[in-house]
């Protein structure tokens, strides 16, 4: 009777070692390495051609979609999202426009290129929601480009 019992225990402290970290001190785990782990680095691409691609995709959204003109919220829009961007991962220049359109929407292109439509903002109660939508495009940003390490 007493074996069944030590394998069960045996089991779940198995299970228990195996779920730990392997490594505590990872620096991609550690909230205060943020902007030095290097977890956005590594591309299929080089950083210049990904600028390069991004800015031919910008180039043609910016002929084709009714670019807000508005200094106050542009402005404010992309205070918002630089800080966003100097407290995280990435390396590279974000440029960041408002497209005049209801719709609920925001997207990134490859070279640090990311839209957010007037809806999105119209749509937040507190900017925390509007900072939210754009640090999730940050961070997609990474996946878009390549495996991260």
């Amino acid at each position: 009777m007493r074996k069944p019992r030590f394998i069960a225990l045996l089991l779940v402290m198995m299970f228990l070692w195996a779920t730990l970290p392997v490594r505590a001190d990872d620096k991609k785990d550690d909230v205060d390495e943020i902007g030095d782990r290097k977890v956005a680095h590594r591309s299929i691409i080089s950083q210049e051609k990904e600028i390069a691609i991004g800015k031919q995709y910008a180039d043609q959204i910016d002929k084709q979609a009714k670019i807000l003109k508005d200094p106050v919220i542009n402005e404010y829009i992309n205070r918002v999202a630089q800080n966003l961007a100097k407290n995280s991962d990435l390396q590279i220049p974000l440029t960041i426009k408002v497209i005049d359109d209801p719709a609920i929407n925001a997207f990134t292109l490859p070279g640090g290129f990311m839209y957010l439509n007037t809806g999105t903002i119209l749509a937040a109660d507190e900017e925390d929601q509007v900072a939210g939508v754009i640090a999730h495009e940050i961070g997609m940003r990474r996946r878009a480009i390549g495996p991260a390490r």
